[in-house]
């Protein structure tokens, strides 16, 4: 009798240490995806705000050549902001759903590697 109780008692310290390695391993898993999801983001970040200050930079410079080649102090500002307009309303109304998509893709797969 005695022995069975030895045997059982065996058998809950191993499954009580199973689990426990089971829940420490989820949580090495979970902090590794997201050190991995985090650490290939912040370059694609740097790289935007990059390419967004010299966007804002060249189209001001567009502006301001505009307004020297039609003779005015804002007439230049407004083209090129219309411009970003029509290309704004354009993404929105046509090329959202496949943005939507994308991104939701190069997250999952992020997440998944």
């Amino acid at each position: 009798m005695e022995e069975r109780t030895v045997i059982i008692e065996n058998l809950v310290e191993s499954v009580s240490d199973y689990g426990k390695a089971s829940y420490q391993l989820a949580k090495l898993k979970t902090l590794e995806k997201s050190a991995d999801v985090i650490s290939s983001t912040v370059p694609r970040v740097i790289t935007i705000v990059l390419v967004t200050t010299c966007l804002l930079f060249s189209s001001v410079g567009l502006a301001s050549f505009l307004n020297a080649v039609l003779s005015s102090t804002s007439l230049g500002y407004f083209l090129v902001g219309g411009v970003y307009a029509l290309a704004a309303i354009t993404t929105h109304l046509f090329l959202r759903h496949r943005i939507k998509i994308w991104l939701s893709n190069l997250i999952i797969q992020q997440i998944i590697q």
